[in-house]
């Protein structure tokens, strides 16, 4: 009934403004090809009352894709045409190529439907848990982690509790079937130390055993702040917004961030 629809809308649209009625078949998807699906289209449109001007089943039905000013009427057959404006639009940055397979489309899209944005949904299915599955040599939706439990690990990292590290920890758990990422986090202990109380102690004594480098970021060498930083987060177990440590590191030693 869609497509019937949106037929009806353009076909007025087209008497009202004296304008053209035209068909073009989209058949780029050759898996989801049904032979007589065309011919159930024009039959449905004819049911319908609606009159083609131009394109296929026009007229006497002889019109073929490579006839009439605006041939072919098959998207298939249109492929040089688009080719083109494609190659344009990557070659300016505003397209890409890729080769997700339809896998990992289907999973990316459920996985945005369960509430993650579509470029932390592409991040993991098509790194880390490629990865994984690569691996296990298994299928990517086969790899042990659903759409939604690939959402809610996002979301744990959205709200701080996790970091890239931690998180990749719990697709550890949730593999294994220990629960959910929330479950395999708290069971696990695999939350982000939220204390600040701790995490300045753990700078003080970043600092103190690593004076040099302090003394650096002290004279403007910024770059400094790493050896600091790799020493608080080990002594965190990784457990530390690296963010949050700088603003640490920075305050401490009384310098801008």
């Amino acid at each position: 009934m869609g497509g019937v629809r949106t037929a009806l809308y353009n076909y007025l649209f087209a008497r009202r403004h004296g304008g053209k009625f035209i068909i073009r078949i989209e058949d780029t998807d050759s898996q989801r090809f049904v032979p007589g699906a065309e011919q159930y289209i024009l039959d449905s449109l004819a049911w319908c009352g609606i009159e083609i001007d131009e394109g296929i089943g026009a007229g006497d039905g002889i019109t073929i894709a490579s006839q009439g000013p605006h041939a072919p009427y098959r998207q298939s057959e249109r492929r040089d045409i688009y080719v083109k404006y494609a190659l344009q639009l990557v070659e300016s940055g505003w397209a890409y190529y890729a080769f997700d397979s339809a896998g990992a489309l289907d999973v990316i899209a459920d996985t945005v439907a369960a509430g993650a944005l579509p470029q932390a949904a592409r991040k993991w299915w098509l790194t880390e848990l490629a990865r994984r599955a690569n691996d296990a040599g298994v299928e990517l939706e086969a790899v042990g982690m659903t759409p939604t439990q690939v959402a809610q690990l996002q979301e744990l990292m959205d709200a701080g509790t996790l970091n890239d590290a931690l998180a990749k920890k719990v697709i550890d758990g949730v593999l294994a079937g220990e629960g959910d990422p929330a479950a395999v986090a708290q069971a696990r202990g695999l939350t982000i130390v939220s204390d600040d109380g701790a995490l300045e102690e753990a700078v003080d004594r970043a600092i103190a055993a690593n004076a040099d480098a302090a003394q650096k970021i002290r004279d403007g060498k910024a770059q400094a702040i790493g050896a600091l930083m790799g020493a608080v987060m080990r002594e965190m177990k990784g457990k530390a917004d690296a963010g949050r440590v700088r603003e640490l590191i920075n305050a401490r030693l009384g310098v801008a961030g």
